[in-house]
């Protein structure tokens, strides 16, 4: 009645005060109910396990007898970078139709110039531009420090709103979080120590490209040229994951390298050959590093200071003292429990999905040129992937006769049944993990094939809320 969680019941007593319109359903799984009196607040002491994670976290509630509530939650980190280089490249893409609009038209009404000097107030040097004049530069409009970066912020945001879920339904009394703070220098070299932390591998080399050309003898390691021009190679792409250690770099000369972009055959050969035992990534180790501090000072002004902390060391005794399997909410009650448990509870499975597509409203269909009633062209410039030439590779006569079909934006046709949502199929309810282009195929969490909508018959129940509970 007050909106403040209460002690869990059991199923009769509240299906006897559902009955009497004493309560009213709040959610269906976990299946809450809400009270319409007020009521005395016997609450027990509860204790909240939390196993933070990059990909999965493990949450268990637990009072001094049972079990209480038990999750796992998949999150979506690692497609933050990702979905961020997209929205990149559409701004990118953005930026440079409208420069081209411009410069079209400075063409047409012959205010076009080679190159011409600007000096605008608020900034030191002159800018030169060519071809059109420039806009207003903005400048000291982004934040210049930012204290966690958007993969790390996600990721605190999705451990404060699972937690936030859980406080809504249970009277959490205090929290015992395992701590995780990893030496990546002593996981990369057990034996290092004191002044030796600042003596690694790259020690004494200006930066990663001169340590890899120093440590390759300037010599080509594919054909084994030297005296050529050089090339530092990732062999685990940047894109893939791959940061700049020391095993991830290869000496190439500019042919080798050309060839080795020219196919993702020939990448993923170079990869096999050169891949190394030691080219290990430690991006989930950082991440967590980096969120703990913050994630620790919310919990503590959320409980009001009633925050335990405890290792991993220390979970992992538990665990195998009691013979249990690793798993992330076996790891979240070890760390507020004294002993095992005795009857497994339900668990309960959160998966985050992408709520807003930004392809969906910035992506648009190709502009096509028909020749004779043929489609013959695709677009001024040509896209990565494109199937047809561009109309640079057409004579202007030719030009001249093409009709224009302008490109269009796809945001009017939005996905009938979007990743996330909650659908009702004539084999139950489920939960959509991805759909076709065009909306005919669907594909459910948990199953492997996509499956026509024909056959299954879906018909939208809810609409995707992120953190889903499949």
């Amino acid at each position: 009645m007050r909106g403040q969680p209460l002690m869990p019941t059991t199923s009769a007593k509240a299906r006897i005060l559902l009955k009497e319109d004493k309560a009213k359903v709040v959610q269906r799984k976990p299946f809450t109910i809400q009270l319409k009196y007020a009521t005395g607040e016997n609450k027990q002491r509860i204790k909240l396990g939390i196993d933070p994670g990059v990909k999965n976290i493990g949450l268990c509630a637990k009072s001094e007898k049972e079990i209480l509530f038990a999750c796992e939650v998949e999150t979506r980190t690692r497609e933050v970078t990702k979905n961020m280089q997209t929205r990149a490249m559409y701004r990118h893409t953005r930026k440079r139709y409208k420069r081209n609009k411009k410069q079209r038209r400075a063409i047409q009404e012959d205010t076009c110039f080679e190159e011409r000097e600007y000096q605008f107030s608020g900034y030191d040097k002159s800018i030169i531009a060519k071809y059109i004049k420039p806009s207003l530069c903005r400048f000291l409009n982004r934040k210049s420090f930012r204290k966690l970066t958007p993969t790390a912020k996600h990721l605190l945001n999705t451990h404060q709103r699972i937690i936030r879920k859980i406080k809504k339904i249970l009277p959490i009394y205090a929290v015992t979080l395992e701590y995780n703070s990893f030496d990546i220098h002593k996981l990369k070299n057990p034996k290092v120590y004191g002044i030796y932390y600042q003596k690694g591998k790259q020690y004494k080399s200006t930066n990663f490209t001169s340590y890899i050309l120093d440590r390759d003898n300037y010599t080509c390691r594919k054909c084994n040229k030297k005296n050529v021009p050089l090339q530092v190679h990732h062999i685990v792409s940047r894109r893939d994951g791959g940061t700049d250690i020391p095993s991830n770099g290869l000496t190439l000369c500019t042919d080798c390298h050309t060839w080795t972009h020219v196919s993702k055959k020939n990448y993923l050969s170079i990869q096999k050959k050169f891949s190394s035992l030691d080219n290990e990534f430690y991006s989930s180790t950082s991440l967590l590093n980096i969120i703990m501090p913050s994630l620790l000072k919310w919990l503590k002004w959320q409980f009001k200071r009633k925050v335990r902390l405890t290792y991993g060391y220390k979970t992992k005794d538990k665990r195998r003292k009691w013979k249990l399997d690793k798993e992330h909410w076996i790891d979240a009650y070890c760390c507020v429990s004294k002993s095992s448990f005795v009857n497994i509870p339900e668990i309960f499975k959160y998966k985050q999905f992408r709520r807003h597509k930004r392809a969906n409203i910035q992506s648009q269909r190709d502009r096509l040129y028909y020749l004779d009633g043929k489609l013959v062209a695709k677009n001024r410039n040509s896209r990565i992937g494109q199937d047809l030439p561009s109309i640079k590779d057409f004579t202007e006569q030719k030009i001249s006769r093409m009709k224009v079909k302008p490109a269009i934006r796809i945001y009017n046709k939005m996905l009938k049944f979007p990743a996330g949502s909650t659908v009702v199929t004539n084999k139950g309810i489920k939960t959509v993990q991805s759909t076709g282009s065009k909306g005919y195929l669907i594909k459910f969490v948990g199953e492997g094939k996509r499956q026509n909508t024909k056959l299954t018959q879906p018909k939208i129940l809810l609409q995707p809320l992120g953190m889903v509970l499949i």
